[in-house]
């Protein structure tokens, strides 16, 4: 019961994570490769106040602040370009977050990171063990989906989308051309935060090895596989994924087939998934109605004419 519990807890933090990168990349259009990074920057930010000042709460609740601080700044740079830029960008701030961990070793541990990180505590009681720490962790997974689904479906959300379908067009109807995409990437990496702070207090460590590529490459196929736009397709596509991870501890292989069979998974299944179900499982579902008649600009101004009704 315990490593179903243990298993139930990997599926909420991973979903957690993929919901923000669902409001970026699938309802803004960007496709941001930095979602780890921000993770990372929210998981080092708890595991750093937790071990220097003795206080996990209030690292867990920076957590979420500094990664959207540094989203913010990453958006910034990201929305000024477009298409590969904005991919050029993001890639790049993995690579910083990867290389500044790894050499500030007086902060960061460097690349043996930070262990013996003191647990989070409710009401006195410290959270270690599977089912306490998903106490915490299912509650919090329900106040980010209801948080990011209110967002999504308010006129902000609209605007957001209208800059995904056109982002020429949509600034002549008032969509702002860059606030709302910025704003996306700074609640993106605050989400990403509240997921490293989780992984933070389940495992207790934290490395650079932690927040890698072969989270990117999980969280990428977690996000095209349950459906871009979708929040239960981040779920959903979460489940099949920590599901699949777990695999070498039923089908063994042997020797290092076994350790590198997951990310092997992974990137197949992320291909298969781009190929085969680009919409994902769950796919969009039109909040206007439009006419299957007229062309695509028609459709397209149809739609935006929603955002004029709008405060």
């Amino acid at each position: 019961m315990t490593y179903l519990l243990a298993v139930l807890l990997t599926i909420c933090i991973w979903t957690v994570v993929a919901q923000g990168l669902v409001l970026v990349f699938g309802h803004g259009g960007v496709f941001s490769v930095a979602q780890i990074a921000c993770m990372g920057v929210g998981g080092y930010t708890a595991a750093l106040i937790a071990s220097g000042y003795e206080s996990p709460g209030l690292g867990f609740l920076l957590a979420p602040v500094v990664a959207a601080a540094v989203g913010a700044v990453i958006g910034l740079a990201a929305v000024a370009g477009a298409g590969e830029s904005a991919l050029l960008v993001t890639f790049a701030a993995q690579f910083v977050f990867e290389d500044v961990v790894t050499n500030l070793r007086g902060l960061t541990g460097g690349a043996n990171g930070i262990s013996a990180i003191p647990p989070l505590t409710v009401s006195g009681v410290a959270l270690l063990d599977p089912p306490e720490l998903l106490a915490l962790t299912v509650p919090v997974l329900a106040v980010v989906a209801l948080g990011l689904w209110a967002l999504t479906s308010s006129p902000w959300g609209r605007r957001l989308r209208a800059l995904r379908d056109n982002r020429h067009a949509a600034p002549a109807y008032g969509v702002p051309r860059t606030a709302p995409l910025v704003q996306a990437f700074a609640v993106s990496a605050g989400v990403a935060g509240i997921g490293g702070a989780l992984y933070v207090a389940t495992a207790g460590f934290v490395s650079p090895h932690s927040f890698g590529l072969d989270q990117l490459v999980m969280v990428l196929t977690i996000v095209v596989l349950g459906g871009q736009t979708r929040l239960a397709g981040a779920a959903v596509g979460a489940a099949i994924v920590v599901l699949l991870q777990r695999l070498p501890a039923y089908v063994s292989f042997g020797g290092s087939v076994d350790q590198h069979l997951p990310q092997f998974l992974f990137g197949l299944l992320l291909v298969l998934a781009m190929l085969l179900l680009p919409n994902g499982l769950l796919r969009e579902r039109p909040s206007v109605r439009i006419e299957p008649r007229g062309d695509r600009t028609s459709q397209f101004t149809t739609w935006l004419s929603t955002l004029r009704r709008t405060p």
